[in-house]
């Protein structure tokens, strides 16, 4: 019998372990998508990573870069794997302290590890994992201190806590509304015991000591400093993450019925692909879920407050992290919205091993087996081992790039590995590398802009902001060759153009001599054209070399090779529409309307609400002959923005070419409405009204809006003339 405790006693570190080899196993070996390439260069070099800035998890996984196995990005998907399997192993020990047993335990601890969240976040440069481990550590102790309460145990579970706040937004949910009123009403209460609550105050307080990370490695002007928040405002800022795009959210469309409704929904869909078993993906999801509710219920009956805070944990840590953080789950890859929730695996892990524990002996066997089974499925689907997409895309771009190049990319997938292989794998240091707040040059060169230009650019939305710093910038880069990393029109700079160049787009400014042809012999590639990609990243990637094959057979007049590239652009990956939407204007710009138009139609398919695929599906249409086709698509494009001058006008011309002048006189009348001080829809509803109801006055009356916006174009000069006349 001792035998056998001193067995169970040990399930927590073989489970840790066996969780360990499987990640490490699976874990990337060079640079992957989404942020791995941001944080492993943060973690390299001390820097300041997107906001909250994590700098605990950049102090620790710094340390794992000192490891002497792999590269940079490899050693810190070790750390990742570390942490997940931490968290696995804080699990089974939770469940044994519940009085779940070994194989109860056990269970618990594979279910977390072959979670599709925890286990893809586990072989990457990631930090969710990290914040796993923290939650799991907080969770035990806390039941180590309702075991015992004593100053020190309490002041173990404020310093965690305070660790866990410093670590990730999730956790500024869990530890107020979670473990903080769990302490409060617990017994002994400890706001009675002086000593007790100012060394738990202390400790809560030394947890948060991390933070002072950010202002002084600021203060050093590291290549990543991510809001700069050397200064209190700044540093605020960066902790409320409001550089990133996350101001405070707006209460009213947080409580809209419709979003919440589509927020959740996709939230409870998304689950169904946590615990896959061979040939039944929601089974293994619904029996994890089904045991945890069975562990709740019987944990219930022994230990409610116990229960109470892992339930309100899964709660706040699931669906209502997703509402309190404001999170975006619109996204068309599950797994960006996975990670948002994935706090509350960690307690449903527990209540699933209470679970399992309740089950007959030979019953609880499937406890394990269904999440081995997971496991299993995840092991190949998730491994990172054989994934060299991200990592060619980005060596290859630099390897390609002229002397001295600059090159905008701004997608999370192009500038953050980019950034890591010139940074960390020290590839072309000559290259200037722009699109990212984060990245030191782009930093420097902004700072120069005038204060007028400054607060025009801060008070303008987020596409027109960076039209702003483009245009600024590009004004700052004389001499250097200027690239993008995607498709780019300058009609405001008079004389540039952009050609395709290999995997990027060269701006030829006005009297610049041709750039020099695309390099495509210098690329070399790890997997077929034909290769199907394995994640969203792998997709972009993919996407980007069809869109740079397309883009180049169309400059070379080769139409037949640019539509089979394009083809070759994979359905369901995070940028597919808009990767269809530039090879539509590629062929629209080549005069193919026909081709471009089934692109746009795709688009529109995909994303009804696409304003700018309508616009662009009713241009191609009207270009290539069809106008009657060409209305619906604008219709529906200026009824997504009834103040989209474009669309309103391509409408009055599909109207009046499908011979529906009374449509295309009503059209142009709303324009005049909503845009009074442009003179365009006034000189169409003039035309329109003169011809179709030789309405002579209001023609007239309508050309002198016009002309006291401007000079008239010779037509409708001509045409007022013409009514002077009269």
């Amino acid at each position: 019998m001792a035998e056998a405790r001193a067995f169970i006693r040990w399930i927590p570190a073989a489970a840790g372990l066996a969780a360990f080899g499987a990640y490490a196993a699976g874990a990337a070996r060079e640079v992957t998508g989404e942020d791995a390439g941001h944080l492993a260069t943060a973690a390299f070099e001390l820097g300041i990573p997107h906001p909250p800035g994590y700098p605990l998890w950049c102090l620790l996984a710094h340390a794992a870069t000192w490891l002497p196995i792999g590269s940079p990005c490899f050693r810190v998907a070790l750390f990742s794997s570390l942490c997940g399997a931490l968290a696995a192993s804080l699990v089974a020990s939770t469940v044994l302290r519940l009085g779940g047993g070994g194989l109860a335990a056990a269970a618990a601890a594979l279910a977390l590890a072959s979670s599709r969240t925890i286990g893809s976040q586990a072989v990457v440069a990631e930090v969710y994992t990290m914040n796993a481990v923290l939650l799991a550590a907080a969770i035990l102790l806390f039941l180590r201190w309702r075991e015992r309460p004593s100053p020190g145990r309490l002041a173990a579970l404020a310093f965690v806590g305070g660790l866990a706040l410093v670590h990730h937004p999730t956790m500024q949910v869990l530890v107020p509304l979670g473990f903080v009123p769990a302490v409060l009403l617990s017994r002994p209460f400890p706001l009675r015991r002086g000593r007790a609550l100012a060394v738990a105050l202390g400790a809560g307080v030394a947890g948060l000591l991390p933070l002072l990370y950010l202002p002084i490695r600021s203060a050093a002007n590291p290549y990543l400093d991510w809001g700069n928040p050397e200064t209190l405002e700044n540093f605020w800022r960066v902790l409320r993450r409001r550089q990133y795009g996350a101001e405070s959210p707006d209460l009213a469309s947080l409580f809209d019925a419709d979003s919440l409704v589509e927020r959740f929904s996709r939230y409870a869909r998304n689950w169904g692909g946590e615990w896959p078993v061979p040939g039944a993906a929601a089974a293994g999801a619904v029996f994890v879920l089904a045991m945890a509710a069975w562990g709740l219920v019987r944990l219930w009956k022994r230990d409610r407050k116990t229960a109470s805070l892992l339930a309100l944990l899964s709660l706040l840590g699931g669906p209502l992290v997703v509402f309190l953080l404001g999170l975006d789950v619109a996204g068309t890859d599950p797994g960006n919205l996975s990670v948002y929730a994935h706090a509350a695996l960690v307690p449903l892990a527990a209540l699933f091993g209470v679970g399992v524990g309740g089950l007959p002996p030979i019953a609880r066997t499937l406890g394990v087996l269904v999440p081995l089974a997971s496991g299993a499925v995840h092991a190949r689907a998730l491994a990172k081992t054989d994934d060299p997409w991200v990592a060619d895309w980005a060596r290859n771009v630099l390897a390609g790039a002229e002397e001295k190049a600059a090159i905008f990319a701004y997608d999370d997938d192009e500038i953050f590995p980019l950034g890591y292989v010139q940074r960390v794998e020290g590839a072309r240091p000559d290259v200037l590398l722009l699109g990212n707040v984060a990245n030191g040059a782009h930093r420097e060169l902004l700072s120069r802009m005038d204060a007028a230009t400054a607060e025009r650019c801060r008070r303008a939305p987020r596409p027109a902001q960076r039209r702003i710093q483009e245009t600024f910038l590009l004004g700052r880069l004389p001499g250097r060759p200027v690239c993008f990393t995607e498709p780019r029109e300058f009609d405001d700079l008079p004389g540039t153009r952009v050609v395709s160049r290999g995997l990027l787009w060269r701006l030829v400014r006005a009297g610049e001599a041709e750039p020099p042809p695309a390099p495509w012999s210098r690329y070399r590639w790890r997997f077929a054209d034909d290769a199907r990609p394995p994640d969203a990243a792998a997709a972009g990637v993919l996407s980007s070399l069809a869109l740079a094959r397309g883009c180049d057979a169309l400059e070379r007049g080769k139409r037949d090779q640019a539509l089979a590239a394009f083809a070759r652009i994979p359905e369901g990956g995070r940028r597919t529409l808009s990767f269809w939407m530039n090879a539509g204007s590629a062929l629209g710009r080549a005069g193919a309307y026909a081709e471009a138009a089934g692109f746009f139609d795709r688009v529109l398919r995909a994303d009804p609400r696409s304003r700018d695929a309508g616009v662009n599906l009713g241009l191609a249409h009207l270009a290539s002959g069809r106008p009657g086709e060409a209305i619906v698509p604008l219709r529906g494009a200026l009824a997504a923005d009834p103040h989209d001058l474009e669309a309103g006008l391509a409408l009055v011309e599909a109207q009046r070419l499908s011979g529906d002048e009374p449509g295309a006189l009503e059209t142009a009348r709303g324009l005049v409405a909503r845009a009074p001080g442009d003179p365009r829809p006034l000189l169409l509803a003039a035309e329109i009204l003169y011809r179709t109801q030789g309405d002579a006055a209001g023609a007239r009356s309508l050309l002198d809006r016009a002309a006291a916006l401007g000079p008239l174009p010779p037509a409708a000069a001509r045409l007022r003339e013409s009514l002077d006349r009269r």
